[in-house]
């Protein structure tokens, strides 16, 4: 008589079980009569296996302040595609209250190429109001596209993670991503960078996938202008089209 064909597996909603869970999961197993010794253990590592994350799933601020959120902020570090934004220094985007359920959307960049201030002006609206959550929806004029702008992260009086996904579709099975680390001032300090950092990683977002970007007013030849206009005379030319359709395409601030 020949014993009965067995066949079992161990399933994680994460690719990594806790040493917890692990210990939870073979005291399991032993009172079940399947010791853990019988398990070969299956590769999980994201790197080899090319996982495809298919969802667009990351959490944003719950009940988020959109008036503590105005104001001026300073782009430090970047990841995601983003060309227009290629050279680019002294980058910012100031937000401003437009509506119940618009902000408008100013972004500006110094562009090493031309050796001029660009910038473009648009609005962004909650996806939801009533939910208040930090998922908005940022648009451009004479541009169709919208792109996504969730804040997965902010203390509204020092930094911000933003991030805009969008999901798989017939040419990629994979989601797109972009994120920028914005900041209250143009550089953060060590303790702020350390916070930073950390709560990237726990967000599924390490530091390491960021470019930084230059903020050295010197660098960037900025003029912060003495008209009180907030230096916005020494803009160079207005944005063309298609830097406009670039920026919506690929998740502008």
């Amino acid at each position: 008589m020949t014993d009965e064909l067995q066949t079992s597996w161990i399933l994680s909603r994460n690719s990594e079980l806790t040493a917890e869970q692990e210990q939870q999961v073979n005291d399991k197993l032993e009172a079940l009569g399947l010791p853990r010794s019988r398990y070969t253990d299956t590769p999980q590592d994201p790197q080899q296996c090319g996982v495809a994350v298919n969802q667009c799933d990351k959490p944003a601020v719950s009940q988020f302040n959109a008036s503590e959120y105005l104001g001026v902020w300073y782009e430090i570090a970047r990841f995601g595609l983003a060309p227009f934004e290629a050279g680019a220094q002294c980058v910012t985007a100031e937000y401003s209250l437009a509506g119940d359920n618009n902000v408008t959307v100013h972004n500006r960049m110094y562009n090493t190429s031309a050796g001029a201030f660009n910038d473009i002006i648009g609005w962004a609206e909650f996806d939801d109001p009533n939910s208040g959550e930090a998922k908005l929806t940022v648009h451009f004029p004479d541009v169709p596209v919208e792109a996504p702008y969730w804040v997965l992260d902010t203390d509204y009086k020092s930094y911000s993670i933003v991030w805009a996904c969008r999901e798989p579709t017939d040419e990629t099975s994979n989601i797109t991503e972009t994120s920028w680390v914005l900041s209250r001032t143009s550089e953060m300090s060590g303790e702020l960078v350390q916070q930073v950092n950390a709560k990237l990683e726990e967000l599924g977002l390490p530091r390491d996938r960021y470019t930084d970007t230059p903020q050295d007013p010197a660098g960037c030849k900025v003029d912060n202008g003495s008209n009180g206009d907030g230096g916005a005379a020494a803009l160079g030319p207005a944005i063309a089209l298609m830097l406009a359709a670039a920026i919506a395409l690929l998740f502008s601030l």
